[in-house]
């Protein structure tokens, strides 16, 4: 019991001596503390030294509130009241050489819908070819004489239009009788002209002169040629 009281008297004495080192001088306590707990005093000590470095150099925490853009109608209201905008000359040019919708819609005609083809009108059909005879009667004084017989000429030639030719043929009607000719029958086309050459008998007392003619035929018309007696 005796050896414990003079130790904690020691310990106590000790400890005494120390607080009132520590209120005296203040460095020997931080000695003291450096080499009883060097582990401690780093860390107070890099606790302590933690609040000298600048806020300005800490890293700023990103937030959604950073990145809010302000509204355009405060920058505008701004802008239009404190400064005067600048107009860039590239901008100006290419809005210039650029037209806008606007101008593209007065510039380009607008497509006029094509008009309704009209119904063009059926061409009239033409005439369909018509044989002509010329001369429209004979007679002696049309005729030249020859040693017993009338030679007389005849002009078959067609009138109308038509992709296909015409077919006539000649015959005698009345009392005329012994005639002969070059051609009985054949075919025209558009503009042909056949001559034909008429040999009429001579004789006086045949009774050739009696309702007496030559009738030309064809597919599309008739036409009679009366001979008259000389």
């Amino acid at each position: 019991p005796t050896r414990r009281r003079l130790l904690l008297l020691c310990i106590a004495s000790i400890c005494l001596l120390i607080v009132t080192l520590s209120l005296l001088n203040p460095a020997f306590l931080q000695r003291f503390s450096s080499t009883r707990q060097p582990s401690l005093i780093s860390l107070s000590a890099h606790t302590y030294q933690q609040p000298l470095i600048k806020p300005q150099l800490a890293t700023p925490v990103p937030s959604t509130t950073a990145h809010r853009v302000p509204t355009p109608v405060s920058s505008t209201s701004s802008l239009g009241t404190h400064s005067t905008p600048t107009i860039d000359p590239l901008s100006s040019a290419s809005a210039r050489a650029t037209p806008t919708s606007s101008q593209t819609r007065q510039v380009v005609p607008r497509s006029v819908p094509p008009a309704a083809p009209s119904m063009a009108a059926s061409p009239t059909p033409g005439p369909s070819l018509q044989l002509q005879v010329s001369p429209a009667s004979l007679a002696p004084q049309v005729c030249s004489q020859g040693p017993g017989y009338w030679e007389c000429n005849v002009t078959l030639t067609t009138s109308g239009s038509g992709p296909d030719r015409l077919r006539w043929s000649m015959a005698l009607s009345g009392g005329i009788a012994g005639v002969t000719t070059t051609i009985l029958h054949g075919r025209l086309t558009v503009g042909e002209v056949r001559t034909l050459t008429i040999y009429i008998p001579d004789d006086p007392f045949a009774g050739n002169c009696t309702n007496a003619s030559l009738i030309f035929s064809s597919s599309a018309n008739t036409v009679t040629v009366p001979w008259n007696c000389p």
